[in-house]
C-alpha cells in the first residue's frame, strides 16, 4: 500500500472523528449489548462482560484502524479534499478494503 497523502493535523482530526464517528453507527448493537452488561454491575464488570467487550472491540476495529484512516486519507485527498464532503460516499465500504485478520 502507498504512503497516505500528507495533510494538516486539524484536517487529520477530522477524518479520524467521522471514521468513529461511522463506527459507532456501524457497531451499535454490540456497543449497546456490551453497555447493558455493564449497567447492573461494579468490579464484576471485568469478567462478566468480557464476551461483550470483545466482540465490541472486535466490530470497531476495522473502522478506526490506522489503515482505515490512511485508505480514508486517500479518498478525500483523491476528492480534491473539500470542506463538506459526501462523507456517505468517502466512507462507504472503508472496512472492506481491510486486510483480514486471525
Amino acid at each position: 500500500m502507498t504512503e497516505p497523502p500528507t495533510i494538516s493535523k486539524r484536517a487529520e482530526q477530522g477524518l479520524r472523528h467521522q471514521l468513529k464517528k461511522n463506527a459507532l453507527d456501524r457497531c451499535k448493537p454490540c456497543i449497546e449489548a456490551y453497555v447493558a452488561c455493564t449497567k447492573p454491575r461494579l468490579l464484576s464488570v471485568i469478567w462478566e462482560c468480557r464476551g461483550q467487550l470483545d466482540e465490541m472491540n472486535e466490530c470497531l476495529a476495522p473502522y478506526t484502524s490506522d489503515e482505515a484512516l490512511g485508505r480514508l486519507k486517500e479518498r478525500w485527498h483523491r476528492a480534491g479534499q473539500p470542506e463538506t464532503p459526501d462523507w456517505a460516499d468517502l466512507l462507504k465500504d472503508i472496512e472492506l478494503e481491510a486486510p483480514a485478520t486471525k
